[in-house]
This record gives structure tokens, sequence and C-alpha cells, in this order.
């Protein structure tokens, strides 16, 4: 649950994507990469790009339109979500809404992301009732029996564009319930 529900927040996801661009931004006008740290002078100049340096970029305007984003908090928005497990009409309808929304999108955010992976990952139990056996969690535990693959999509456009847009993507969902 901690993924979805944190890690995957549509609004964290926003400003990670924004803050991917304010990196692109800011390291492209001193060389355009890390260097690889394969001396001291390359891994001092590394560990000097911390919250602080980048945090005083973004209050001195740099950081394009990204650093204006995550200073006016005005960052990309959720139009439209799938379920957390989509059907196959969950994922024609994402890309009908991405196609009538065309240019406004500022980009699709998708995870595949499993609950627990059994397999070679498995966790082994000993149960106090097999006697010195041990079993799988995944075999024994009917929760994790029960977990299912999160496969989840969200459509993002530039805030200034929200409203538009969500006017379009309830229209589509208006048009598929009609449909149902």
């Amino acid at each position: 649950m901690m993924f979805t529900q944190v890690y995957f927040h549509r609004t964290r996801r926003a400003y990670d994507k924004h803050l991917v661009g304010v990196m692109r931004t800011l390291l492209a006008e001193s060389g355009g990469l890390f260097p690889p740290p394969s001396d001291i002078e390359k891994l001092e100049y590394y560990i000097k790009w911390d919250d602080w340096r980048v945090f005083g970029h973004l209050a001195d305007g740099k950081g394009g339109v990204d650093g204006k984003a995550i200073l006016g908090r005005s960052h990309d928005r959720c139009v439209f979500e799938t379920p957390e497990r989509p059907e196959n009409d969950d994922l024609h309808f994402l890309e009908n809404i991405r196609k009538r929304l065309g240019d406004n999108v500022s980009f699709v955010d998708q995870t595949e992301k499993s609950w627990y992976a059994p397999g070679d990952t498995d966790i082994w139990i000993n149960p106090r009732s097999s006697r010195g056996k041990t079993e799988k969690l995944s075999k024994l535990s009917p929760v994790v029996r029960g977990l299912k693959e999160v496969n989840q999509s969200r459509i993002y456009v530039p805030e200034r564009l929200r409203q538009k847009c969500q006017q379009i993507v309830d229209q589509e969902e208006a048009k598929r319930e009609s449909k149902g």
C-alpha cells in the first residue's frame, strides 16, 4: 500500500518529473552531466550538488520552466488515471483520452509494480506446525497470495490547462458511461 499511497502519489510524481527537468536544465548549464566519480575532485563536485545548492539555483530563478513550476506550485496536474489493475477497456480508454488531449499532455506516468515478488525472492517461513519444514510465504499466506500487481497509468497536463482538459476528460467519461 505504501507504493500507491506514497511513492506513486499523483502530486509527488508530478514534482518528480519537474525536479528531473530542473536537474537537466541546471546540469546543462554546467556541462550536461555529473562527472563519473573516478577521482576525489569529481566526487567532491558531485557531493556539492545537494538540496541546498539546487534550492539556491531555484531561488535565483534558474531551473527553467520546471523550476518556475516548482517555485510557483503550478505543477502538472493529473486529469485522468486508470484503476490500479486496469482492464483492456480501461487501457483503450486511456489511449483515447491521451489522443483527445493531444499536445496538451505534459506526460503519461505509468507504474508496473508488484506488491510482493514470489519466486526466487520469496520469503521462506518455518511455521511451528511444520516440524522444521520451511514453506514459501506466498504459499502459506492467503493475504500475500491475494496481492495483485499494480499497473496504473495517469495523464498529466500543465496546471494552466487543467480545467479545459478536465472538461474533455469528463465529456469522454460521460460518453463511456452512456455506452456501458
